[in-house]
């Protein structure tokens, strides 16, 4: 072999690793992007945790309090980060694995949590107090089942979050004790 086939050798190596590099570089790229890009829409994760990572949401309310008949960890779990920060968890029946407790928070009073935290047809609405803020209770129908919910405003630094808890086929009484015990996480 001569010198020059050793050079054209070497030269061709190290485009190939040259090549190999920039190629890796544009994979890692595009690994990450489409997360930048998702974050204008809403999106599942597999968890409350993965959702504040992969979103850079801060603080999360988790409940403490659950009843016996609810599963923890979360069945699902919905984020978005625009046009507004806001989150979504579901927590499933034990017995039924129907949804029965849903948890929204939201940077926004406008956010709507695709019709999943809410009183369709509410028989009764009281203002109630939870942790010294002003509440607002719901109790009545979310189709063809009982349900309630409580709304309030949680001061978050900057920011004000809108809570939603809403819980399906139990007592207002439950729901009561479920968003008092929201911690900050």
């Amino acid at each position: 072999m001569s010198e020059s086939s050793i050079n054209r050798q070497a030269v061709g190596l190290m485009k190939f690793i040259g090549m190999s590099a920039v190629l890796l570089l544009a994979l890692t790229v595009l690994n990450w992007m489409p997360l930048s890009v998702q974050k204008s829409s809403v999106h599942t994760f597999t968890s409350i945790e993965e959702a504040k990572s992969q979103l850079g949401i801060r603080l999360v309310h988790v409940p403490v309090y659950f009843p016996e008949h609810l599963s923890w960890p979360p069945s699902q779990v919905i984020g978005q980060i625009k046009p507004h920060e806001a989150l979504v968890f579901i927590i499933e029946d034990k017995a039924s694995h129907e949804p029965a407790l849903v948890v929204s928070q939201s940077a926004s009073g406008e956010f709507d949590a695709a019709g999943r935290a809410d009183v369709t047809m509410p028989s009764e609405v009281t203002s109630i107090p939870i942790k010294s803020r002003a509440a607002t209770l719901k109790a009545g129908d979310c189709g063809n089942i009982k349900c309630s919910s409580i709304a309030w405003q949680e001061p978050d630094g900057k920011s004000v979050i809108h809570m939603k808890v809403l819980i399906m086929g139990s007592t207002t009484v439950e729901l009561v004790r479920i968003a008092e015990s929201m911690v900050q996480q």
